[in-house]
């Protein structure tokens, strides 16, 4: 938070329990919704695609557009935290970027008033993530994972033919089943998904140990709360670069232990709602260890953007 410039000590007094907080998210854990997805790469794409779509619409937060004020000025500050942790005073100082735009004790630096959130209409919002943003990737990706995972692959930790799709129902109350969109049947093991420019980028992260953007930090501690004793977490990562090796062209597939997962703040962990309060919403960042090719998902010839406005239009 003081990356931020938010005192910690002052939220707790002034504002809602830090604590509580922080956790947000274990309300949201619900009960796993398995399914098996269609044989044909095509027809399996399209449904978890209209699954992912339609758990962004029940998720008010993806119906929200988070507008930083200060890039109408500075568009290179866009998103970015005004303080960062300085090793040799052992304090937080403003960053350079700041700095050099005489922005010391600027009142614009407050995340709570920095930050707009502004509504829009389901459809002028998805498009403008999935279509004209880089959404259609990340919702690629489980799409390919899920479909060869299901079908093709074992599980990890018990090598079972087991692994399902944690799918969305619009009848059961879930926004999303955060940190585990496969599921194993035989020992419960949960694999996250996430999409990567390339597999040259995903080695290059593990091996010089960056970090990944995870989702809500207490949400993830909810899903290791509920892991059975055997279970492992993994995070797997999609190439959405196709590797072409002799007459075969695939997406590479990695995939990895989740460790170390950390508090994070976003742009969007401030929005201010009238009802609840000042709402902080604590997003994470993960490392991961034993990273390891898993499988190579076959090359299918879809347009991911015009499938995902075909979704959406369908609303």
């Amino acid at each position: 938070m003081k990356g931020w410039g938010v005192d910690c000590e002052v939220f707790r007094t002034e504002h809602l329990d830090y604590v509580r907080v922080a956790m947000e998210g274990l309300e949201d854990l619900v009960p796993d919704c398995l399914e098996t997805l269609p044989l044909e790469a095509k027809d399996a794409y399209k449904q978890v695609f209209i699954q992912e779509v339609r758990a962004m619409v029940a998720n008010r937060e993806t119906l929200t557009n988070c507008i930083d004020t200060l890039a109408e000025e500075f568009p290179d500050l866009k998103g970015l935290p005004p303080f960062v942790f300085d090793r040799d005073t052992r304090n937080y100082v403003l960053r350079q970027e700041f700095r050099v735009k005489n922005l010391e004790n600027d009142p614009r630096l407050n995340p709570f008033t920095r930050f707009l959130f502004v509504k829009r209409p389901p459809k002028v919002q998805l498009r403008a993530q999935m279509v004209d943003d880089n959404e259609p990737i990340g919702q690629a990706a489980r799409a390919i994972v899920a479909h060869h995972a299901c079908h093709y692959a074992k599980c990890l930790t018990c090598h079972a033919n087991s692994l399902c799709w944690n799918c969305y129902k619009p009848d059961d109350g879930v926004l999303f089943r955060y940190w585990k969109k496969l599921v194993c049947e035989s020992c419960g093991s949960v694999y996250e998904v996430k999409p990567a420019k390339d597999e040259d980028s995903i080695l290059w992260k593990i091996r010089n140990r960056r970090r990944f953007n995870g989702n809500f930090f207490g949400a993830y501690h909810a899903v290791q709360k509920e892991l059975p004793r055997r279970a492992q977490h993994y995070v797997v990562f999609v190439a959405m670069k196709t590797i072409i090796q002799e007459t075969n062209e695939f997406w590479p597939v990695h995939v990895a232990k989740v460790s170390d997962v950390q508090p994070c703040l976003k742009p969007n962990s401030f929005e201010v709602n009238d009802a609840r309060g000042t709402n902080i919403r604590v997003w994470s960042r993960f490392s991961c260890a034993d990273c390891e090719p898993w499988f190579h998902a076959p090359f299918v010839d879809v347009d991911f953007r015009a499938l995902a406005s075909d979704v959406i239009d369908s609303l």
